[in-house]
């Protein structure tokens, strides 16, 4: 995922500070791995503060044969080992690197390859329980399933392109159990009244799993809601047996209003909309003449971020010239590449715009893609803070990602321009977009991180929006399109992967060249963002 906008950073720094000369000591030369890629990589994050590279294979890639497509590092440094084109990452790689005079740096290559697996069965309850040391997986049942006729419908133990092949356990009879070994075709019955046994091959390797089905008391019970601002999802749970249902009331009327429900094995779920935003509502499960406890919920209040009008700016340093997306004593919600741009030079890639807006009146978001001291870099803006300029072990900036939020909005609306150039600037690994017409960004992440991401555009920290377990949702919107000097309206829908979780952090950020992190863009490419605002259901 291309993160938006890049901070500038400016060479002549770097240059001022190499002068300093320290006759009493040695300057510390830290070695860094700056660049690492492997073939079959979902992700490679290098942590310089650790000294360590996080490395996150695809399911199809061979982990004990990998193959480095890109390894570079200080060139001061000395490496004690030199890595081969072809590494078994199955544990971890340490290197040793040396610089002047004799500092010692050691750097740890480590791998995971996060396998999806799941067993699939009719009547199942939950999702199955993995051991993955011990190779066990335990999957539950309601009271009333035979573990004696258990129909598998679905089954993946192993990376991608693995198959089950064979199965082994004890088929129940009026006799003793008889041990029977069946090859495996889907859908298929099975005794699992004792665990059995399935071989898995993959590649040139058989593993064997273990498999142990258990009954589970399931009560009647709302299991979850899902409150948004103006609707609510209701998750149930009952024994199997009957024909259940969800009603609900809103916490001060004694009046319950029943739902349309939906039956799935041993769960019940229904929707309600047409709620009143930041009020207190009770649901319940109804089966026959049993009824479950009440749980409480609340809708959202439909919250906005300070200044989504664009219409509050100030000034101030670096230079006194720099423009910041809020008012001289307003909410610090927002900011930009500014900071790191203005440190030697009066640029504002990112700056207000009174002329050309959306709607009479207040002020636009101007960002323009520029190139400052030889350096390419895209205008942006984005929820947080510009925390530094990096100098070591290359030039960069460091950024907080993300402000404090907790309400989930369907969208993000408003209205943009955009007036793309052809790239013209571009790193080795994007050299081929070179000529091709540069692209937009606009996106909105929510999480449940613990505090801001803290990004570092030197060494390649960025928040990987595929994979990073935190984020609960996700929008973005990207356009080559020329909007020929017009504003165009647009909506940016959420794409929910928890609906039950609760967000703490809203990353909301927009870019003039999409590839502005990797030094990649149109210099002249120019966007303009206008009153915007969450949109809640």
């Amino acid at each position: 995922m291309r993160k938006t906008g890049i901070i500038l950073f400016v060479i002549a720094v770097c240059s001022f500070v190499s002068c300093i000369d320290n006759p009493l000591s040695y300057p510390r030369d830290v070695a860094q791995i700056t660049a690492f890629e492997v073939v079959g990589q979902k992700s490679v994050t290098i942590d310089p503060e650790n000294f360590t590279v996080n490395v996150v294979l695809k399911e199809t890639a061979d982990i004990d044969s990998v193959v480095v497509s890109r390894y570079e590092f200080s060139e001061s440094a000395t490496p004690d080992i030199e890595l081969p084109q072809m590494l078994d990452l199955r544990d971890t790689i340490k290197i040793a690197y040396t610089t002047y005079p004799d500092q010692v740096y050691v750097w740890k290559i480590v791998t995971t390859q996060p396998i999806n697996r799941y067993v699939q069965c009719d009547n199942m309850v939950g999702d199955p329980e993995f051991d993955l040391e011990e190779k066990k997986v335990f999957i539950y049942f309601p009271e009333d399933q035979l573990l004696s006729d258990i129909r598998f419908t679905k089954m993946k133990l192993e990376a991608q392109g693995s198959q089950v092949e064979s199965t082994t356990g004890y088929r129940s009879g009026k006799d003793e159990p008889v041990e029977t070994t069946e090859q495996m075709t889907f859908p298929i019955n099975l005794d699992c009244v004792l665990s059995r046994s399935f071989r898995v091959k993959y590649r040139h390797e058989v593993t064997e799993w273990t498999l142990t089905a258990v009954h589970k008391v399931i009560n009647l019970e709302i299991t979850g809601v899902s409150a948004w601002s103006y609707s609510a999802d209701i998750f149930g749970a009952f024994k199997g047996s009957g024909t259940p249902y969800i009603e609900y009331r809103e916490a001060s009327e004694s009046e319950w209003i029943p739902l349309k429900s939906t039956i799935d094995g041993t769960t019940v779920t229904a929707s309600v909309d047409q709620l009143t935003e930041g009020t207190a509502y009770v649901a319940r499960v109804i089966n026959g003449s049993e009824i479950s406890d009440e749980f409480s919920f609340t809708t959202e209040e439909p919250n906005q971020l300070y200044n989504m009008s664009f219409d509050d700016w100030s000034q101030g340093d670096p230079g006194g010239y720099t423009w910041f997306p809020y008012a001289q004593n307003g909410e610090k919600l927002w900011d930009s590449a500014n900071p790191g741009v203005n440190m030697m030079n009066a640029v504002n890639s990112t700056r207000p715009e009174t002329v050309f807006v959306a709607s009479k009146g207040g002020s636009a978001v101007r960002m323009e893609s520029v190139k400052v001291f030889g350096m390419f870099g895209a205008g942006n803006i984005y929820t947080g803070k510009f925390v530094k300029a990096a100098i070591s072990p290359s030039p960069g900036a460091e950024l907080d990602w993300g402000v404090p939020f907790t309400t989930r909005p369907y969208s993000l609306k408003g209205y943009y321009s955009y007036a793309p150039k052809k790239i013209d600037n571009a790193t080795d690994n994007y050299v081929e977009k070179i000529g091709s017409t540069d692209k937009a960004q606009i996106q909105v992440i929510l999480t449940d991180w613990d505090e801001p991401f803290r990004v570092a555009t030197s060494t390649g920290t960025f928040v990987d929006v595929k994979n990073d377990p935190h984020i609960i949702a996700h929008g973005v919107m990207e356009t080559d399109v020329d909007s020929q000097g017009k504003y165009v309206e647009f909506e940016c829908v959420l794409d929910y992967r928890d609906v039950l979780r609760k967000p703490k952090y809203i990353v909301v950020s927009a870019c003039s060249s999409l590839y502005g992190d990797y030094f990649t863009g149109a210099v002249g490419s120019v966007m303009y963002i206008d009153n915007w605002e969450f949109v809640y259901r």
